[in-house]
């Protein structure tokens, strides 16, 4: 926060009003603050203009970025038409390009030619003290290596070719054609830009901000301390000394800012207890102890993401919380249980016949119920573990499980495109059940990525 507090001082010294700048930032979560400190600041103008640095490339590249779920459908599409050996399903697509469009991704960020890169991997003279002498079976792994590299040099062009006939392009593609249009844009643009807290650029992104500073139509603000940044054994300040040596930092233009908080008197404690459930008991003590109620300097560091919750739990009388850290969805209860749905429809496919107790009881436990569901699922588990039942007849399970409110969820679905329908009316359902705030917001975000999943996949036909 005192880092842009200082930014905005200093942008209301050089402008009252605040529409007049364009604020570039790392992420989308500073603005949020930007809008916290003006309020107090009782600022009554207009808002500057908020991006991301990715934002703004794909402004000026003026092509529809595409990622994701949508990429790989594209992708996947353009994939089988080539007949390439061998010729994965879906399923055994998915499990390689996701990671192979992020080293793509880089190499068009990094390099000045993707495709160079890619020969490179495959050059057989750079493989072949290794790759020697591998016969004809195309079980090896190393051979399966190679065979991989050979397909992606044809493969990920082919790929590049038809996006950009779709006027479509990927997070790389944007960088690399945003290139050769970045010094045309400098010149142009009547924008005044403010790049704040950023470390580290891709090269088109140094080239980005030195172009608009060379016409003098940007400023850098970056948050950088003595402590780390004058030591040169310190990697945290390698690309900030690196950003300082650039010829448009000058006398004109000073390298703003270089702090020294690191080697300010700080206040300390470390507490030792035994157990999670400990930890999060013992934090509501500490806080009674700390004179500052508005907790304003005070950081809170915890072993483990998976005690959030329940230190959030204990805090409740803390009303204003800055949580920087992340909490996997896949802990939360409502993701364990839709994860769970997915891998029983896998094993209904296996087993038709029957369900396995483990399949289902986690689900039984862990999705939202009303009365009369808590009522079923009791009956049900009583009955299993009075008889000692592993495998559960489909008839059993009909028969005891029948009246639950979503037990067409347990069922074997007719396909995919059924199964995400009946997962999209299910999480519309529950959504006016009295739940939480994070749960309900869990249980939306599920709601909307099936329906997006589901819009995707449909104009292709893939078999899911």
């Amino acid at each position: 926060m005192k880092f842009l507090n200082k930014i905005i001082d200093e942008l209301l010294l050089q402008n009252s009003d605040l529409s007049q700048f364009n604020v570039v930032l790392p992420g989308k979560r500073p603005i949020v603050f930007i809008r916290q400190i003006l309020e107090e600041n009782n600022y009554s103008g207009f808002l500057p203009n908020f991006f991301t640095i990715e934002e703004l490339i794909i402004d000026i590249v003026d092509q529809q970025s595409i990622h994701g779920i949508a990429l790989w459908l594209f992708s996947f599409d353009v994939y089988k038409t080539l007949n390439l050996i061998p010729n994965d399903d879906f399923a055994e697509f998915l499990k390689w390009f996701p990671t192979l469009q992020k080293d793509w991704d880089d190499m068009l960020k990094f390099s000045e030619s993707d495709e160079a890169v890619l020969q490179y991997m495959f050059d057989e003279e750079r493989i072949k003290e290794w790759a020697q002498d591998l016969g004809d079976d195309e079980d090896v792994p190393r051979k399966k290596f190679l065979n991989f590299w050979r397909n992606m040099n044809v493969f990920l062009p082919v790929l590049k070719t038809k996006l950009k006939e779709k006027n479509w392009a990927t997070p790389g593609m944007i960088h690399e054609i945003a290139k050769a249009k970045i010094v045309d844009f400098a010149k142009k643009t009547q924008g005044n830009f403010v790049f704040c807290g950023f470390n580290a650029f891709t090269p088109t992104e140094e080239k980005l901000v030195r172009n608009l500073l060379q016409w003098d139509k940007a400023q850098c603000f970056f948050q950088a301390d003595h402590y780390y940044f004058d030591d040169e054994r310190q990697e945290a300040g390698k690309f900030l000394r690196s950003h300082k040596l650039w010829k448009e930092f000058n006398d004109n233009r000073a390298f703003n800012w270089i702090e020294n908080d690191f080697n300010q008197p700080k206040n300390i404690k470390i507490y030792e207890v035994s157990g999670n459930v400990t930890q999060t008991k013992v934090l509501p003590d500490i806080f009674k102890d700390i004179d500052n109620k508005t907790f304003t300097n005070t950081a809170v560091v915890l072993l483990d993401e998976n005690l959030l919750p329940a230190s959030l739990d204990v805090m409740h009388e803390v009303e204003n919380l800055n949580i920087t850290m992340g909490f996997p969805l896949k802990n939360l209860s409502f993701s364990n249980a839709v994860k769970q749905l997915f891998y029983l429809q896998k094993q209904l496919e296996k087993n038709k016949s029957s369900y396995y107790y483990r399949d289902v009881f986690p689900i039984l436990e862990e999705l939202p119920k009303n009365d009369e569901d808590e009522k079923v699922i009791n009956e049900f588990k009583s009955n299993i573990e009075e008889r000692n039942i592993v495998y559960i007849s489909r008839n059993l399970v009909t028969e005891l499980l029948g009246n639950l409110s979503y037990f067409n969820l347990l069922q074997k679905s007719e396909s995919g495109y059924h199964f995400l329908d009946i997962l999209i009316e299910y999480c519309q359902k529950i959504k006016w059940m009295e739940l939480d705030d994070i749960q309900y917001e869990n249980v939306s975000h599920f709601e909307n990525a099936f329906r997006i999943i589901k819009n995707q996949i449909t104009p292709y036909g893939f078999e899911i």
